[in-house]
């Protein structure tokens, strides 16, 4: 399925977001005007080390004067390849921005809620985890799940468990950066979709079905109540959810959609499930997430 969306110019690609150092992001003013009212759609590979490296770096280029929503490619065997095509061939760890002149409103929910903590991220390498608590990470989150889930989590059922059991990067007075911990590695560190940098305090957090429902719709609604005309909703919601949710996923789409044609049945609402979440926040400020729902209400009508 494909929606088009008429870009102000040519998609930009940027590569090497292995590496913090090599992420070089053009001088946006050449190729767009920056300080007209703009959206831009990023995507990124979502199994890259530097995700919020490369926004951050975004966000120094642009400031809070474009608003941004996107999310991560990838495929569901969690292996990292090549996933983001434009004109110039197919790449892996690299990222497309295409802006857009609409007027839009965000909104970013994610309904996970405390389960254990505060911990202290006390060893890590962008977005592997190797202690928590001075302790080896996969033993404090194995020994904090228990005996809560009586499965015991290992190499081989990690996501299966894990699914449901996200980390949250503590932030003050507002919700949690929920990062997803997908894969254990040889050396028992805790792999994640987006970085946990070394000092970070965070919570084990825990899903219940009915939580991630409402906030899916909490976030439609916030963000079409906050724009008068609107004729398009994008949706990137994370696969996790889905993966969590299972059958009752359908729930969640169908209360987002419920909220879309009330305020106007001819609404068109779009949208992916993706391998982390990007989007502004009301501050201004560029975030990359996880586990979360963001709603773009948009109006491109000229």
């Amino acid at each position: 399925l494909i929606e088009e969306i008429s870009s102000s110019a040519a998609p930009i690609l940027i590569q090497g977001l292995e590496n913090n150092n090599n992420i070089e992001i053009p001088n946006l003013n050449k190729i767009v005007d920056i300080d007209k009212k703009r959206l831009g759609i990023v995507l990124v590979d979502g199994l890259s080390a530097n995700i919020a490296g490369f926004l951050s770096k975004l966000y120094q280029k642009s400031g809070s004067t474009v608003k941004y929503i996107g999310g991560g490619a990838g495929t569901m065997d969690f292996i990292q390849k090549p996933v983001l095509f434009c004109r110039k061939g197919i790449f892996k760890n690299a990222a497309l921005i295409a802006f857009v002149d609409v007027s839009s409103h965000l909104s970013v929910k994610h309904g996970w809620v405390e389960f254990k903590g505060p911990f202290v991220i006390t060893k890590s390498n962008k977005n592997i985890i190797s202690n928590i608590n001075w302790d080896a990470a996969f033993d404090v989150y194995k020994e904090a799940l228990l005996p809560n889930d009586a499965k015991k989590i290992n190499r081989d059922n990690f996501y299966d468990i894990a699914k449901g059991y996200p980390f949250g990067i503590y932030r003050e007075q507002e919700e949690y950066i929920v990062r997803d911990p997908l894969l254990m590695d040889d050396n028992n560190d805790i792999i994640c979709v987006g970085e946990v940098p070394e000092n970070t305090i965070i919570h084990i957090l825990k899903g219940e079905k009915q939580n991630l429902i409402e906030a899916a719709g909490t976030a439609a609604q916030e963000a079409l109540s906050a724009n008068k005309e609107v004729n398009k909703v994008m949706m990137v919601d994370c696969v996790s959810r889905k993966l969590f949710l299972k059958n009752d996923y359908k729930e969640e789409l169908q209360t987002v959609y419920n909220f879309v044609k009330k305020k106007d049945s001819k609404i068109n609402l779009f949208g992916v499930l993706s391998l982390g979440e990007i989007s502004s926040l009301e501050s201004g400020a560029l975030e990359f997430f996880n586990k979360t729902t963001v709603i773009g209400a948009i109006n491109d009508s000229k």
